[in-house]
């Protein structure tokens, strides 16, 4: 596998994928998988999840920043509330902000910040399959200024967010994926205090001043009509390079894997060019790592035609299958 193969299979297979230094254009800090999980309470047939892993921020009180927030919603329209203690982030029904991926291993006292190379949320069907209903609609490069509204105070709506979606499907049993693509502001290490939104008790929670700097990028699901919000479980995986505190006791080594300018964007680039949706297997070829391999390899047109008639008739699964004959 070539280096910028072995790159593009880190972006596109963040959960099986290797763990490479020098994907942005300098390799400073550690590598480390983290992996969290969710599941949602209550019977809300509706709902969303949204992530931003370029933060490692997790909210625990008045004036914290977070970067992922659940919402279950009794009806899909349901707009929710952000008010002088009524914040957007409070609670389920109200958004609710969530610790998940590296923040946890990010808020000790041994990180000083860190930056993402691969991320992804998977979302579960734990019901039964005999029950199995709803919609499901994936998102990617949400800003932040579009889930809290054109005036900041309106918390985009479960229908609202389907607007935005560019793929919409039935809610199977099979699991679904949305994958981390790297912007141009991914390189930059955070601390764990920085995140996309503020909460507050005393006054309504806002876009942060970096989110309006340099963007932010928000993935996740949304959820029309499914048995219930709960029947789903959430994993979240983030893969981090973070560097220590200088009083934590690492040794760093610097890494002669430097890369030129635009070297993530440029992998991400021609994962594009070759397979448009590979951030998402809802549609398309987007759940396997042979994808990013391939889009490197140049391989024979038509294998690809083949694997791309055997993903539409029987599933993406089956792609890789062909793929590696």
């Amino acid at each position: 596998m070539s280096n910028e193969a072995a790159y593009a299979t880190m972006v596109a297979d963040p959960c099986n994928g290797p763990l490479l230094e020098g994907f942005y254009s300098s390799a400073e800090g550690m590598l480390n998988k983290l992996k969290t999980t969710v599941i949602p309470s209550g019977t809300s047939a509706n709902g969303y999840i949204l992530w931003d892993p370029n933060y490692t921020s997790a909210s625990t009180s008045s004036g914290d920043q977070f970067n992922c927030v659940l919402l279950v919603s009794a009806n899909a329209s349901d707009q929710p509330a952000n008010a002088a203690g009524d914040g957007f982030g409070k609670e389920e029904s109200n958004g609710l902000q969530l610790q998940v991926g590296a923040a946890g291993f990010a808020q000790s006292d041994t990180v000083a910040d860190a930056r993402c190379v691969g991320a992804c949320i998977r979302a579960t069907y734990k019901g039964r399959m005999d029950a199995a209903s709803g919609l499901i609609c994936v998102v990617n490069n949400l800003p932040a200024e579009a889930v809290l509204g054109a005036d900041g105070l309106s918390p985009i709506a479960v229908d609202e967010l389907f607007a935005l979606a560019t793929i919409v499907e039935r809610a199977g049993i099979d699991t679904a994926e949305v994958k981390f693509r790297p912007s141009e502001s991914s390189q930059i290490f955070r601390s764990n205090d920085e995140g996309v939104f503020t909460y507050r008790t005393d006054q309504p929670t806002f876009v942060t001043a970096e989110a309006e700097r340099v963007g932010s990028t928000l993935m996740g699901f949304g959820f029309q009509g499914v048995t219930s919000m709960a029947d789903f479980l959430f994993e979240f995986h983030q893969n981090i390079e973070w560097r220590p505190n200088v009083d934590a006791g690492f040794v760093l080594k610097l890494s002669n894997q430097m890369k030129p300018p635009g070297h993530a964007l440029n992998i991400v680039r021609k994962l594009d060019n070759k397979f448009k949706d590979w951030w998402t297997n809802l549609k398309g070829l987007g759940n396997s790592s042979n994808l990013a391999q391939i889009a490197f390899t140049g391989a024979m047109p038509r294998l690809m035609a083949q694997a791309e008639r055997a993903a539409i008739t029987y599933g993406a699964r089956a792609a890789p299958m062909l793929l590696t004959l």
